[in-house]
C-alpha cells in the first residue's frame, strides 16, 4: 500500500459536482477520500474520519468556512492542515483564513495540477509537524485554552516563517515557544539588543539548526530592530526557526511608528495568542509537570519533583504575575527541595517570598535593610508599571520619567 493510500482527505463543499470531481481526482492518486456537504457534516467527519488534511470551501449555506475554521481552532481541532477553496474570496477573507490556521487558499476553478500540488504541500507540512515530539506527544492539558494553544503550536511547527507569541509580559509565551524547537536541540534566547551587537551569525551558529526565541520583541529599541530583522532573514536562509514574544501586536506598534513595518510584517503570518493563566487554571497539574520536566532537562534539578500536596497548593492559588509567578515558585521550590522532593512547605515558603499570596511588597520589606527594601520596591514598581503599559517599554519609561 502506497503512502497516499494510507492518507485520508476530507473534502468539504456544498456543490455535489465539485465533491465528486475532487473525490475522483484524489482517488486516482491513491488517496482515501471522505466528503461533507456542509459545516455540520464537516465537523462530524473531522472527528469520526480522522482525516490527514481538509479541503474546505469558504462559502457554504449553513456556516461559512472561516467561521468553521475559528470553531475548530477554539476546540483544538486544527492540528491537521486545512486548504481553503473559494470562487470569490476577498483578500481580507484569505488573510483571515490564514490567520486562523489555513495553510493555503485556492481560487476556483482549481486546475488539477494546482490541487494536487496544494495537497502534497499540505501533507508535507503535516509530516514535519508529526516529527516534533515536543508538541505531538506532549500533554498540555484539556481546557479549551490549552487545546487551542496546542493546535496553534502544531500549525506553527509545520511552517518556515517566524511565529509571534502574543500575551502579557509575565505570561508563558517564551516557555511555550520552546516547543517549536526540533528534537534534541535547545533554543537560543535573545534577551536584549546588546546580544545583537556581536552580529547574527554567532547566534545562529549556537542555535545549530534549532530555534531562536526573542524575548519581548516590543521592548527592543528601533536601533536594534534592524538587527532583529537581519536575524529573521538569515535564520530563514539557514532553515532555523524564529519565535518572538510580544506583549502587543507589532502591527499596532508599526502604526504608531514604534516598530519597523518590515519587522511587523515578518511576524504577522503566524500569531499565537498566549492565554492568561486563569484561562487554564484546571490544567495547572499538567503545566507544572511540563515546567518540572523542562527545568530538569535544562539545569541541575534532574530527578527533583513536587509532591501531590505541593501541586494542590499551586492549583488553588491566585497568581497576580501570571505564568511567571508560577514558574518562579516551582523553580524555587525545586531548588530547596529536600531529598529531591519539594513538599507543601517548600511551595508555601516560595509563594510567600515571590508573590506574598498575590504579589507586591509585603511586610517582609520592613525587616530588610533600607537599600534592599528600596530594591524590592523598585522591582515591584517597574513590574507593575510594565504590566499596566502592556509591555510597552516606551510608555512605561515615559510614565516613570526615565530614559527608555
Amino acid at each position: 500500500m502506497s503512502e497516499a493510500q494510507r492518507t485520508k482527505i476530507l473534502v468539504v463543499d456544498d456543490e455535489l459536482g465539485i465533491r465528486e470531481l475532487m473525490s475522483e481526482i484524489l482517488a486516482d492518486e491513491g488517496y482515501a477520500v471522505a466528503t461533507a456537504e456542509n459545516a455540520e457534516a464537516a465537523w462530524r467527519a473531522r472527528v469520526e474520519e480522522q482525516p490527514a488534511m481538509i479541503l474546505l470551501d469558504i462559502w457554504m449555506p449553513d456556516l461559512d468556512g472561516v467561521t468553521l475554521l475559528r470553531r475548530w481552532s477554539d476546540a483544538g481541532l486544527l492540528d491537521i492542515p486545512v486548504v481553503v477553496m473559494s470562487g470569490h474570496a476577498t483578500i481580507d477573507t484569505a488573510v483571515e483564513a490564514m490567520k486562523l490556521g489555513a495553510v493555503e487558499v485556492l481560487e476556483k476553478p482549481i486546475a488539477m495540477t494546482r490541487l494536487l500540488r496544494a495537497v502534497e504541500n499540505a501533507l508535507a507540512r503535516r509530516a514535519g509537524t508529526g516529527a516534533n515530539p515536543f508538541i505531538q506527544q506532549t500533554d498540555f492539558g484539556s481546557t479549551p485554552a490549552m487545546r487551542k494553544l496546542k493546535g496553534e503550536l502544531l500549525g506553527a511547527a509545520s511552517e518556515g516563517f517566524p511565529a509571534l507569541f502574543l500575551g502579557a509580559a509575565d505570561g508563558g509565551g517564551q516557555f511555550f515557544a520552546q516547543y517549536l524547537c526540533p528534537p534534541k536541540l535547545w533554543p537560543v534566547f535573545i534577551n536584549s539588543g546588546a546580544q545583537l551587537e556581536e552580529g547574527v551569525r554567532p547566534i545562529l551558529r549556537r542555535a545549530g539548526g534549532g530555534l531562536v526565541v526573542i524575548r519581548m520583541v516590543n521592548w527592543f529599541s528601533p536601533a536594534h530592530q534592524s538587527g532583529l530583522l537581519g536575524l529573521v532573514r538569515e535564520a530563514a536562509r539557514d532553515g532555523i526557526r524564529v519565535a518572538g514574544v510580544s506583549a502587543e501586536p507589532l502591527t499596532a506598534m508599526a502604526e504608531r511608528g514604534e516598530c519597523s513595518e518590515a519587522l511587523a510584517a515578518a511576524f504577522s503570518r503566524r500569531v499565537i495568542q498566549v492565554p492568561a493563566l486563569g484561562e487554564y487554571q484546571d490544567d495547572i497539574p499538567k503545566i507544572v509537570a511540563l515546567i518540572v520536566r523542562r527545568l530538569s532537562a535544562d539545569t541541575d534539578l534532574a530527578g527533583r519533583r513536587l509532591t501531590t500536596q505541593a501541586v494542590n497548593i499551586l492549583c488553588n492559588r491566585s497568581y497576580e504575575n501570571d505564568f511567571a509567578e508560577l514558574l518562579a515558585i516551582v523553580r524555587g521550590a525545586l531548588l530547596v527541595a529536600a531529598d529531591g522532593r519539594a513538599d507543601a512547605a517548600a511551595v508555601r515558603t516560595m509563594a510567600e517570598r515571590i508573590g506574598g499570596g498575590g504579589g507586591g511588597v509585603g511586610a517582609e520589606a520592613f525587616s530588610l535593610p533600607l537599600r534592599e527594601a528600596r530594591e524590592l520596591f523598585e522591582r515591584e514598581y517597574f513590574r507593575r508599571l510594565i504590566r499596566s503599559a502592556r509591555g510597552n517599554m516606551q510608555r512605561a519609561a515615559q510614565t516613570a520619567g526615565l530614559e527608555r
